[in-house]
């Protein structure tokens, strides 16, 4: 895979990733009204290694933008249902959710849209692996035949 382009920080390769979200606040408003900046850290999930950003070589904070909105088709919506591992109830509280999904992880597919921006192309809960079962314990050893005291050889 060879890096998407973006002229703003470190290249990341298209591909798939578990994100987590670090952080969730209020931006410079854009065209069409209030935005939200999303900052996520990021695990290539071929081989598990967290991105690091190249001119720290600590981990790389990604970010994408949205607006305020988790209206059934916002861009956010599905981010966030897939943070929250479930969808969301109508009535809940937006302020309460966003708390919520801090530091919360999910898998999602990064590469280019149709402008050739790097963005969030497919989200979706984080599948946890099943826990394993623990191992059967040895079966208890067959006790002792009970011998008489008359059978006894001595």
């Amino acid at each position: 895979m060879s890096p998407l382009k973006n002229t703003t920080y470190t290249p990341v390769d298209e591909g798939d990733y578990v994100i987590q979200l670090k952080s969730l606040e209020d931006t410079d408003p854009g065209q069409y009204g209030a935005r939200m900046r999303w900052t996520f850290r990021l695990w290539n999930m071929a081989t598990g290694v967290q991105v690091i950003d190249e001119q720290t070589g600590e981990p790389f904070d990604w970010w994408q933008t949205t607006s305020e909105s988790i209206a059934e088709r916002s861009t956010g919506r599905p981010w966030v249902e897939a943070f929250l591992g479930r969808k969301i109830a109508k009535g809940e509280n937006a302020a309460d959710i966003s708390r919520e999904i801090i530091d919360k992880t999910a898998e999602a597919y990064i590469g280019p849209n149709e402008r050739d921006y790097t963005t969030i192309l497919r989200i979706k809960a984080r599948q946890r692996k099943a826990a394993t079962a623990a191992p059967a314990a040895a079966p208890a050893p067959a006790p002792a035949p009970y011998i008489e005291p008359d059978d006894l050889p001595f």
